[in-house]
């Protein structure tokens, strides 16, 4: 039986997504599987799976903008710049009016410049900075230039501020959360992210990772083939 095409999962917290493409791997007896673009641990939602001659559609899709619902919460600083860090720093932050937050988020709307984390895949003579920073092996953080395509507020009680966002490819959520929370002079962390859109591909329809592993090879077999017109 051959596998072909492009399977949405909706990622769990705390799973990587290479334990999804292993997952789908397992189930199919495949090792032609990919995906369009990673969710960090602690990310949730749509993960882009490409199977068998589905992988000839990465070049097509890897550079697909993604749009994203979280939450940022002010007035703390990790070295991760999310939950899972080390906290450097933290404060009380006022009372901000959503007015406050509006301006910012123009501030930092359209082609922007971020500095790379030090806790990323990013590498550097061919290291990834995430491994450099674990060994404490200082670096400089490059800047590049991504586009903040659109930048909602969703709702503000404070700390948390909840938005949506769509960006481009590899863009870095985490760091525009820490660089909002700087520009309102308290920092800010990453507290929750949901991908729901995948270039064209969306959260809605997908299937969850305790729904696939129920499902037999024939049930996938026919999502894949469901997937055709996407290729």
């Amino acid at each position: 039986m051959s596998f072909n095409g492009i399977l949405r999962i909706d990622k769990p917290l705390l799973y990587t997504s290479h334990d999804i493409v292993e997952c789908v791997r397992r189930k199919l007896g495949l090792q032609k599987v990919g995906h369009t673009g990673t969710l960090d641990p602690m990310a949730t939602g749509l993960l882009v799976i490409l199977v068998g001659e589905g992988t000839r559609q990465f070049d097509r899709h890897v550079t697909d903008d993604k749009e994203y619902e979280g939450v940022m919460t002010l007035g703390m600083v990790t070295d991760t710049q999310d939950l899972e860090g080390r906290i450097e720093r933290f404060q009380e932050p006022p009372d901000f009016g959503v007015g406050d937050i509006l301006k910012v988020f123009r501030d930092f709307s359209g082609v922007i410049e971020q500095k790379i984390p030090r806790y990323s895949s990013a590498k550097i003579n061919g290291i990834a900075c995430h491994r450099l920073a674990r060994r404490n092996v200082p670096f400089e953080q490059a800047l590049k230039r991504v586009e903040v395509k659109k930048l909602e507020l969703s709702g503000f009680v404070n700390p948390d501020i909840f938005f949506s966002i769509a960006v481009s490819k590899g863009t870095y959520v985490r760091t525009l959360c820490e660089d909002i929370g700087n520009a309102l002079g308290v920092g800010a962390v990453l507290s929750g992210l949901r991908r729901i859109r995948s270039g064209p591909f969306l959260i809605k329809g997908s299937v969850t990772l305790e729904g696939f592993k129920r499902l037999s090879v024939r049930e996938v077999k026919d999502l894949l083939e469901q997937s055709r017109e996407s290729l």
